[in-house]
């Protein structure tokens, strides 16, 4: 039924994409039909004495035959984790000292690595450019979206559900949304702009349980089916996997079910046993809850994949995080410079890890991607032709060839207030296979090179002689950038003068 503004403030705020099907859960009942779900995890964890250790750096993986056959029209499983960086997968081999993700990593080794998918510094505006192939500035989500009057997702945005349907598509959301707000789209956004169901929260789990004063927690939270709330008292994380067992039992193949699981981000934690590998410290610090809450990603993952049974053959398999680690993180080799919220390298290069039959190799790939490509991705997975929107362009090449480019630029962004404008606030970053470009405001605030400084320790754009050497690829990736962003293309006559160039 409907619910009034203060409802909905009462279900909180937050950043992430996830929605989850959770009413059936606290009784361990069956699915929408009546199915059964998969069990959930034993309990068993390692030891104190067997905590987390530095791991050897991991080396490329080479490219090998592909694990499945192909098939037409696959379904799609597109799992997200919410504010969960590269440097938390051990795949990646940036953090000695990552929690322990075996089943990511095995995700890893069954299909295609991705090491340049470059999100939004922040999970409603990368979510945003997922669902309709467009980058955040055309419609106005350039932030994480207050679950308040204001602005969300327009109605009016063409998101992947709808020409997916057009396919012969089924389609759900399972976990949190994060893209409606009371005034745009309401309880049953998911549902109006295209999905089929949806079942989770409407952000993250920041404000009241409604109806209450308590502040929601991974097992006391606001939950929405269809356009119904409720209040849960599941385990959030494992709420979310039994829906989504659920909804892949229940809806008719080809299906495309998004996952998108709210941990490990905020509010820390120790999950319950079982939900996690490394022993709990007495006193844990919210670095050690947060590495704890990644380990139960990989864990419900794990069962989420095993509880596909046969149409794992059958299904395409994307794993990804919307954005950069939560500042709490250990990093590893990235500091807090490269966290969620920042356009770091560790801020937007998204983990990203492709398994399926539409996966023609093992490996890994240093293609350029956008999450905006997604759209343009599933769509040809599914028989699409396009046309695609424009700041979509179709991966679809990568899956068969590591060495295929079909991006040259990758862009990113983050600006305030939502809407269209004037912003406060406008960063960016645009970068090629080597170079990246940072710009706040109308102002260039950033210049790396990724062949020399993978890990960007080094702002070339502080050292003028750089600069000069550099001046071709800045003025190369200015001119890539769009319209919109408030940077000069032409040099000045101040510019032009520093090189050396006779203005008489």
């Amino acid at each position: 039924m409907p619910r009034s503004p203060l409802a909905w403030l009462a279900l909180g705020a937050g950043a992430g994409l996830l929605i989850v099907v959770g009413a059936w859960v606290a009784t361990g009942a069956g699915g929408i039909d009546g199915a059964p779900t998969a069990s959930r995890p034993s309990g068993a964890r390692r030891a104190a004495s067997d905590a987390p250790r530095d791991r050897a750096p991991v080396a490329p993986r080479t490219q090998q035959a592909a694990r499945f056959s192909p098939v037409r029209q696959p379904n799609v499983l597109l799992v997200i984790a919410d504010d969960l960086g590269q440097d938390q997968i051990g795949a990646y081999g940036l953090n000695p000292r990552a929690p322990e993700t075996p089943r990511i990593d095995a995700l890893a080794d069954e299909g295609i690595l991705f090491r340049n998918v470059i999100a939004d510094p922040v999970c409603s505006p990368t979510r945003a450019t997922i669902l309709t192939g467009r980058y955040a500035y055309r419609y106005g989500v350039g932030n994480a979206i207050p679950l308040r009057p204001g602005w969300g997702l327009p109605a009016s945005e063409t998101v992947i559900a709808q020409p997916l349907r057009t396919q012969g598509y089924h389609s759900a959301v399972v976990g949190k949304w994060h893209l409606a707000t009371p005034d745009m789209g309401g309880l049953d956004h998911v549902r109006a702009v295209g999905f089929d169901h949806h079942f989770g929260t409407m952000g993250n789990l920041l404000g009241a349980v409604i109806g209450t004063e308590r502040p929601m927690t991974y097992t006391d939270w606001n939950y929405v089916q269809d356009g119904q709330i409720s209040v849960q008292d599941g385990y959030i994380t494992t709420v979310t996997t039994d829906d989504a067992l659920r909804m892949a039992s229940t809806l008719p193949e080809p299906w495309f079910i998004l996952v998108a699981y709210n941990a490990p981000h905020y509010p820390m934690h120790v999950p319950p046993p079982g939900l996690h590998r490394s022993a709990a410290p007495a006193d844990p610090t919210e670095a050690e809850m947060y590495g704890l809450m990644v380990e139960s990603v990989d864990l419900e993952l794990a069962r989420l994949l095993d509880g596909l049974g046969d149409r794992r053959a059958r299904t395409d398999v994307v794993f990804m995080g919307d954005n950069g680690s939560a500042p709490v993180a250990d990093g590893g080799r990235l500091d807090g410079r490269h966290a969620k919220g920042t356009v770091g390298r560790g801020g937007i290069t998204v983990p990203f890890i492709l398994a399926g039959p539409s996966a023609r190799y093992t490996g890994e790939t240093r293609a350029l991607v956008n999450t905006t490509d997604l759209y343009a991705t599933v769509l040809e997975i599914a028989g699409g032709t396009g046309p695609w929107p424009a700041d979509a362009v179709s991966a679809v090449p990568v899956l068969s060839d590591p060495a295929a480019a079909p991006r040259r630029y990758a862009f990113s962004e983050r600006f305030t207030p939502n809407g269209m404008g004037p912003w406060e606030e406008h960063l960016v970053s645009i970068q090629d296979a080597r170079y990246k470009l940072v710009v706040d405001t109308g102002a260039i605030v950033g210049l790396y090179d990724h062949t020399e400084d993978p890990l960007e320790a080094r702002n070339l754009w502080d050292d003028p002689e750089a600069r000069r050497r550099l001046v071709d690829d800045i003025d190369r990736l200015k001119w890539a950038l769009p319209d919109r962003v408030a940077v000069p293309k032409l040099p000045t006559e101040a510019e032009l003068l520093a090189r050396g160039l006779d203005l008489s």
